[in-house]
This record gives C-alpha cells, structure tokens and sequence, in this order.
C-alpha cells in the first residue's frame, strides 16, 4: 500500500513526510482519529479521490498502510503550475470550432 517514495522515505528514517492517504468509502471518521493519534498533521480533504492529506512521520507510515481503513499511501510530491500560451497552440482557429 505504500509507494517506492515512502518505502525510501521509511528506509531513509525520514522524520516527517507529506502524503494522501486513499481512504475506503465511509472510513474516513477512523483514518482521522489514526492520524491524529499517530501525531500527524492532517491536511486537505480530497473528496473526489476519496482521500486526505498529512504530513506524518516516518516511523507512522507503515502502521497506517497496514490499516484496514487505508486504501494506499502515496507520496505528496510538490506540483508546480505550468502555464500555456496561445504560442504553444499555434492554430489560427478557435478550439470551439475545431471540436464541433
């Protein structure tokens, strides 16, 4: 249940790491009170993936993928946006119009 960047990140004895956790539907009241208890810092919920975010220790990781509540545990990898100009679409008409 656990990523190649967390398994590193548990070999590494990283102390605190971001991740989202994949929650099974209608556990989430649980994975909070696991998160909590295990000292981490919970973040965004995420309903669409059915998940949450937190940022929780190295030590922690394994126990809570073992979890019966827990789908997986990924690694939450920073995002940085990437802008899109008219240049990289050099198509003189709109987009609309070519799609109908």
């Amino acid at each position: 249940k656990i990523d190649k960047a967390l398994a590193e990140a548990i070999e590494a004895q990283t102390a605190r790491v971001p991740v989202i956790v994949k929650i099974k539907p209608g556990r989430e009241d649980k994975v909070r009170d696991a998160l909590r208890g295990a000292r981490a810092r919970a973040g965004l919920t995420i309903p669409t993936l059915g998940a949450v975010t937190a940022e929780v220790a190295a030590d922690d990781l394994a126990a809570l993928a073992d979890s019966d509540d827990v789908l997986s545990v990924s690694f939450d990898a920073p995002v940085r946006p990437a802008a899109v100009t008219s240049a990289d679409f050099p198509c003189k008409r709109p987009v609309i119009a070519i799609l109908r």
